[in-house]
């Protein structure tokens, strides 16, 4: 059965009761009612409102209006939908808000007969004139299921973020939003729909009110100047529900965009984010580049690191740690990690030293640091260069406090989208060490000799550059600099780096209260050393569910059966990737890392908002409870 849903409630703090507010003796509600029963093919009609005491008269007006009406939560809309969907026989439903008094019956049917040929579980009709949404019901139930609770306040915007489905098709141009608002926010909101209905005869139709409209064109001037406030409001909600782009991201790209990359009075947008990068972990240098694998590079390359040479190098980790090391002419040096932390062994790493050794990459993966203390005890005793590679692992800290990519030579990060602070693509190196800032500075910045290790400016004076006995080049470079709309949302990115790294630890506490309130076997998570501080760029945890004949892909399906939004595994071990294995590039036996490499699950911890982290937990609970072991 397909019905249409009127979302409605009389709570309202820009317009008090506006759905109970009249016009030509019909209250608002009443137009909306009026036009949905108009629908061909909708079997039903349901006014949606609350328990709220003051909502009872909605219900009366419906009854009077000869529809049907149901009353639930408050705050949960989708609760609302499913439970009315339950009550009515509801296999699928599109929703008209009590907000669009001239709402056309013909945009719904255009959304039923879109779903009798796809069967889609959300069509998403957003940007039309109003906002109209299909959904099927038990689609969203198992959503309502997952989030497991009735307290969260729910916008239809939402849905896209929890149910796979199309954009609405064939919309007729009648339907296209036009310049002209027609929601019932505000009282001018209200003036314009008593001017427009007013002058209109009975049982109108939107055309109706179009031809009106191209009329008495100065109409739309009654209400349209709320708009932008309106957007404002909106935008404030959505950023409410989002946390990943909070700050001046936009802000400081209009300014790059605006000065024509040129750099300002506080310097380019580049200059301004290495400056505050280096503040925030208490370096001296810091200099940015277009990706994380960049860094790498360059930072073996300060260390001297060439054909020859050895680097030590975990296996667990992406083979883009390897990479850098190949593309100096070394040697990876594979070493096996930790059962318990999946971190770098130090025992083993010692073991695999040999005299053709010359750095140490010491990768801090899923947030959480390497054993930097005896690390760095080690790389005294036989005079080894450290580079942190700290791509995910922003904020950490060990038991001495010290933060990630403060301790070894060199620290570095990525900007990838994935990470805590994301720029589409870029990274970042750190040092104490100016010679060793300067030759990386150089290295990515196309080999110019002026580039020193506080800056990246090429250009000097005129007279100089424009010489044509100017020579630029001192050292066979590439050009790995972090382009200047990258910078401008890194800078963004880092003013609130703090914050992104808070959200994802507050996830990862979620995974770990349900596995400690189950008490479950299946689940092993990354261990935690005392003292340490882990920033969860995943929750890592070993999958022990195969001991008990529960297959690792078995358990994820059920995982996102029940709402979660997939399971990472771990990479192959860099020895077993085809690159390295098949050209029989590095060495060293790993058989921890390959036996963990088979059974480690990743869950995200980038949720958007808390409701999303509430998704994700529900559906580590049923599935766990589920294989009850």
């Amino acid at each position: 059965m397909n019905s249409i849903f009127i979302t409605v409630r009389t709570d309202s703090s820009r317009l008090p009761n506006k759905s109970l507010l009249k016009i030509k003796g019909k209250h608002t509600i009443e137009y909306v009612i009026e036009s949905v029963k108009k629908s061909k093919y909708a079997d039903r009609i349901v006014l949606c409102t609350t328990w709220n005491e003051n909502d009872r008269t909605l219900c009366d007006i419906a009854k009077d209006n000869g529809i049907e009406w149901y009353r639930g939560s408050e705050l949960n809309k989708f609760k609302r939908w499913v439970d009315a969907a339950n009550t009515f026989s509801t296999d699928f439903f599109v929703t008209a808000d009590g907000d669009d008094l001239f709402y056309d019956a013909g945009l719904a049917d255009l959304v039923f007969k879109q779903y009798n040929e796809s069967k889609s579980d959300f069509i998403d009709g957003r940007g039309l004139y109003v906002d109209v949404y299909g959904v099927k019901a038990k689609a969203l139930e198992r959503v309502v299921d997952s989030i497991g609770d009735d307290s969260k306040e729910l916008e239809p915007f939402q849905l896209e973020r929890y149910i796979s489905g199309q954009t609405i098709k064939n919309v007729p141009k009648i339907y296209e939003k036009k310049k002209i608002r027609m929601t019932l926010d505000y009282q001018e909101d209200f003036d314009f729909f008593n001017t427009v209905i007013n002058d209109l005869k009975d049982n109108f139709t939107y055309r109706d009110v179009l031809k009106y409209i191209n009329k008495n064109k100065d109409v739309v001037n009654i209400n349209y100047h709320k708009e932008q406030e309106w957007k404002v409001n909106q935008q404030k909600l959505i950023k409410d529900k989002g946390w990943r782009f909070r700050g001046k991201e936009r802000e400081y790209l209009n300014k790059a965009l605006s000065s024509g990359f040129s750099a300002g009075d506080d310097g380019s947008m580049a200059e301004q984010v290495e400056k505050l990068f280096a503040q925030k972990h208490n370096q001296t240098y810091a200099i940015g580049f277009n990706s994380g694998t960049s860094t790498l590079h360059a930072a073996l390359q300060a260390f001297g690191v060439g054909v020859g040479d050895e680097v030590l190098v975990p296996a667990l980790t992406p083979a883009m740690c390897g990479y850098s090391i190949w593309q100096t002419g070394a040697t990876p040096v594979f070493v096996d990690v930790r059962e318990d932390t999946f971190l770098m062994d130090v025992n083993d790493m010692k073991s695999k030293i040999t005299d053709k050794t010359k750095a140490i990459m010491a990768v801090h993966i899923y947030g959480l640091m390497c054993d930097m203390t005896s690390i760095m005890a080690v790389a005294d005793q036989y005079d080894l260069y450290v580079l942190e590679d700290c791509a995910q692992c922003f904020l950490a800290h060990d038991e001495q406090g010290r933060l990630s990519g403060t301790i070894g030579d060199v620290g570095s990060w990525s900007f990838e989208n994935s990470k805590h602070l994301s720029c589409g693509d870029g990274g970042i190196v750190t040092t104490n060490n100016r010679q060793m800032a300067r030759d990386m500075r150089r290295f990515g910045g196309v080999g110019f000799k002026n580039l020193t290790a506080n800056s990246g400016k090429v250009r000097i004076s005129r007279e100089k550059f424009q010489n044509p006995n100017w020579e630029r080049h001192s050292v066979m470079a590439y050009n790995y600099r972090l382009p200047e709309l990258c910078a401008a949302v890194a800078l963004a990115q880092t003013e609130n780096i703090e914050f992104y790294c808070e959200k994802r630890i507050d996830a990862a506490n979620g995974y770990t209260e349900v596995i400690e309130k189950t008490k479950t076997d299946l689940l092993k998570p990354q261990k935690t050393p005392d003292g340490f501080k882990n920033s969860y760029y995943t929750y890592g945890a070993l999958y022990n569910g195969v001991d008990y004949g529960i297959e690792w892909q078995t358990f994820r399906k059920k995982y996102i059966e029940f709402g979660g939004d997939g399971i990472y595994a771990a990479w192959k071990t860099q020895n077993q990737e085809p690159c390295f294995k098949n050209n029989k590039i590095g060495w060293g036996d790993v058989p921890v890392s390959e036996k963990l490499q088979r059974n480690l699950m990743q869950f995200t911890t980038n949720q958007q908002d808390s409701l999303e982290i509430k998704i994700q937990m529900n559906a580590l609970e049923k599935t766990i409870k589920h294989f009850n072991i």
